[in-house]
């Protein structure tokens, strides 16, 4: 029998098909030019923050709002294109605040040929898709998965009560449940353990409906 020919696999396409995968907008610059923006970025920057958004891409390349974090965001991608630089930069104002986690991507410092990543801070700790797993994994019912997402977005006990019209021992034996299936001995490991989850993509992400 001939020999079947050995399967090509698009690397670049691959790359890109990763980057969309994960719940963390990631821009690909060279210089200020945006080489590559993952399917959260575009989601960021174009969905409903879009229109507040510290960062902005016009013209095709990536720069900032403000005048003064458009300054300070072209030097930090020239200091990690030509000196290996890293750095954290805090772009936009109170509530639109970002962080943005400015890598290089060169082998060697100076390469002419070196593009810089930009990841972002996320908007929330724990995303919703990533929950909504981490209670069915562990046999949650519906009410204790509705506490858990509350308790991961920062209510109390008594606020949660309060929203889902409840008595606080209610919510309380429901806290006192989800504890003993996820085996976390206290509320902060329990938050802890869900903010650490893998970011997940929902699997019908950037579908367009025909």
């Amino acid at each position: 029998a001939a020999a079947k020919e050995p399967i090509k696999i698009d690397n670049q396409a691959l790359l890109a098909f990763m980057l969309d995968e994960i719940d963390h907008a990631m821009l690909l610059v060279d210089g200020t030019k945006l080489v590559h923006a993952n399917r959260a970025a575009r989601q960021e920057l174009d969905g409903k923050h879009g229109s507040d958004h510290p960062l902005v891409i016009r013209d095709g390349a990536v720069t900032a709002r403000r005048a003064a974090d458009a300054l300070a965001i072209e030097e930090t991608i020239s200091a990690a294109k030509e000196r290996g630089t890293r750095k954290l930069l805090a772009l936009g104002d109170k509530a639109q605040r970002v962080n943005v986690a400015v890598v290089p991507m060169a082998v060697t410092p100076g390469d002419d040929h070196a593009a810089v990543l930009l990841v972002l801070s996320k908007r929330q700790v724990c995303g919703d898709l990533a929950i909504f797993w981490f209670a069915r994994t562990h046999g949650l019912t519906q009410a204790e998965s509705v506490v858990l997402h509350a308790l991961c977005k920062g209510h109390g006990p008594s606020e949660i009560a309060q929203k889902n019209a409840v008595a606080i021992s209610t919510v309380r034996t429901q806290l006192a449940s989800i504890r003993a299936k996820t085996l976390m001995p206290s509320l902060r490991e329990l938050v802890n353990q869900v903010a650490c989850l893998p970011p997940l993509v929902h699997a019908l992400a950037g579908v367009r409906p025909h």
